[in-house]
């Protein structure tokens, strides 16, 4: 059963206490519907919304059933996206719903962990703002285009918050790579740390397959990894692995890992090279190609034949300025996106409490802001290439552009002020100049990879040059290719069964 907990008092679950408001705290995904009922009953009532929720809260009796139950005299109130309730009702009352909403599936994805979290509904007094001050690290979904982040020591809420947190300490504080890998489901790829020499056998090339941030290798590229299955040349000619890594620490030490595992398991073979690359996976590769080409470049040079990047911010991403937000919008948009996969939610927010600084995520800033990996990458490879701007290796760029309306669109809409991007990485900074050719793909960052997306001529060009690239097909004429086909999307439940489209 919920409780209350008015300003100034200790919350045990939270280990800390909310300033300038109060908090309702959950201890079940199955109480979160109570919590949604009083919202709405609120709305009924004269005033402002989220003043009555504080009133009726702070003036009943702390246990749950005094208000959860009361008679407000409020007719029902459903805001439907687009329609006049919605278009003339409070934004803040849907935006609160579909908070609760959205950590309420958050918090049952989280399967056999659902017992060690819990959510609070934070409401801050009339004219004040509240502020959490907090032990524990949280998820926190709070007002302003829905801002989804994570607090590692407590901060300040806009309108109001709803924070999803651990009821206890964690000592999985090292252990993220792994919790992703370990609760993903999809293809597993062999290991690149694990590869051997008899692998390699009769082979014509090895591809590299690199995530993205905050995701693991299982099940990132399923329905590519299919395709490329169904064709017998690359079947039996080249060699699939992936390299699970933590992308949080800097891409320069990936990139020197990476380097070192390609030198000592594939060194000898000498095989040609290609990476397949979803978001800052790419920026991994470009590094790695760097520095493998600085080793030795006559050896190397002849054998990386390729890169291909899906919704890679090779011109930095405006949301890498907050690591703490790009987090918490990777974590809310992998749950609306079924087919991503989960991020345990408990290992992620232990795995950033406690850094000063996420250094995987601010090398994705760009180069006018903070972007100091980027401006350093680009130099190098302007040397190796012996041109500026130029990538020492023939890359394809696949870049997103989803449609901004919608939930997720709400999640987005600050930063890219009408621009068109994948919802996480603008399309200009996913397709750059320097690629050698570029692809374009009707999706959010979470769908490229989808089954609709294996029949996107982006996705089919890409195939091809590495066909190209790894087994000497007959190279396609380079052009931008563009994809034709309606965006993917995801249907979330809205009350009582109405529907809202979200990228």
């Amino acid at each position: 059963m919920p409780t209350v907990y008015r300003r100034r008092q200790h919350i045990p679950e939270l280990r800390g206490e909310i300033r300038g408001g109060l908090a309702v705290v959950a201890h079940s995904p199955l109480d979160i519907g109570a919590l949604d009922q009083l919202v709405e009953k609120c709305a009924g009532l004269p005033g402002d919304p989220l003043d009555n929720v504080y009133r009726v809260v702070a003036s009943a009796d702390k246990s749950f059933e005094a208000w959860a139950n009361a008679n407000l005299k409020a007719d029902r109130v459903d805001f439907h996206e687009g329609s006049p309730q919605f278009e003339d009702g409070d934004q803040r009352v849907w935006a609160l719903r579909q908070s609760l909403k959205l950590s309420a599936d958050l918090w049952r994805a989280q399967r056999n962990e659902i017992e060690e979290l819990a959510l609070a509904l934070i409401v801050p007094r009339p004219g004040r703002r509240a502020m959490v001050d907090c032990d524990q690290p949280a998820f926190v979904l709070d007002y302003g285009s829905l801002r989804a982040r994570v607090l590692t020591a407590g901060g300040r809420l806009r309108e109001f918050g709803v924070v999803l947190f651990p009821v206890a300490r964690s000592k999985r504080r090292n252990r993220l790579v792994e919790a992703l890998r370990d609760r993903a489901t999809g293809i597993a790829l062999p290991r690149l740390e694990r590869v051997k020499s008899a692998d390699l056998a009769a082979k014509s090339g090895v591809v590299i397959f690199l995530h993205g941030l905050m995701s693991t290798d299982v099940g990132t590229f399923d329905a590519l990894l299919k395709t490329l299955g169904e064709d017998p040349a690359f079947g039996d000619s080249a060699y699939l692995v992936s390299w699970p890594h933590d992308t949080l620490a800097p891409i320069d030490l990936n990139a020197e890992v990476l380097a070192e595992l390609i030198e000592r398991r594939l060194g000898a073979s000498m095989l040609p090279m290609a990476f397949v690359c979803h978001s800052r996976g790419g920026l991994v590769a470009r590094r790695t190609a760097v520095e493998l080409l600085e080793i030795n470049r006559k050896h190397w040079h002849p054998r990386l034949r390729g890169c291909i990047t899906f919704g890679t911010p090779h011109d930095g991403a405006e949301l890498a300025e907050d690591g703490n937000e790009l987090i918490g919008k990777l974590i809310l948009m992998r749950t609306m996106a079924k087919q991503a996969g989960l991020i345990p939610l408990i290992d992620a927010l232990f795995a950033v409490k406690g850094q000063k600084a996420l250094d995987g995520i601010t090398d994705l800033c760009p180069r006018s802001d903070k972007g100091t990996f980027l401006r350093e990458l680009k130099n190098a490879e302007s040397r190796l290439a012996r041109k500026a701007g130029a990538v020492p290796l023939p890359l394809f760029a696949v870049g997103g552009k989803a449609d901004s309306t919608g939930l997720a669109g709400w999640l987005s809409h600050r930063y890219f002020s009408g621009a068109a991007s994948d919802l996480v990485v603008p399309f200009a900074s996913a397709t750059p100049e320097a690629a050698e050719n570029t692809g374009e793909a009707a999706c959010d960052h979470f769908g490229y990879f989808t089954a609709e997306a294996m029949r996107r001529p982006s996705t089919t060009a890409a195939i091809d040059f590495l066909g190209t690239a790894i087994l000497g097909r007959t190279k396609p004429e380079p052009k931008s290719a563009k994809s034709s086909l309606t965006m993917n999307t995801l249907t979330l439940k809205k009350t009582k069964g109405d529907t809202i489209r979200a990228t």
